[in-house]
């Protein structure tokens, strides 16, 4: 799986994320991991993951203003569904 990341508005710094696979182990993001500043438009480098994702973790702080995040996660294992959740502020 490949896992990348684009800012739609705003801007934005990624903290840390990981991926967590179907055994629990959290796996780093590096490429979504940065004290870059992202800003409308860019996209981050993609991480590969070879493993089955149930969910992903991942820490940004809007810079300025409201921002919006952008995950794509690309497989070519025929999955059904993603379902995403937000766990708030």
């Amino acid at each position: 799986m490949l896992i990348a990341a684009s800012i739609s508005s705003g801007a934005l710094r990624l903290h840390e994320s990981y991926a967590v696979t179907l055994s629990g182990v959290r796996l780093p993001l590096n490429s979504l991991s940065s004290t870059q500043i992202y800003v409308q438009g860019q996209t981050t480098a993609p991480s590969f993951v070879g493993q089955l994702i149930v969910a992903l973790d991942v820490r940004a702080e809007s810079i300025g203003q409201e921002a919006d995040l952008i995950v794509q996660i690309t497989s070519l294992e025929p999955l059904p569904m993603i379902i995403g959740t937000h766990s708030g502020y």
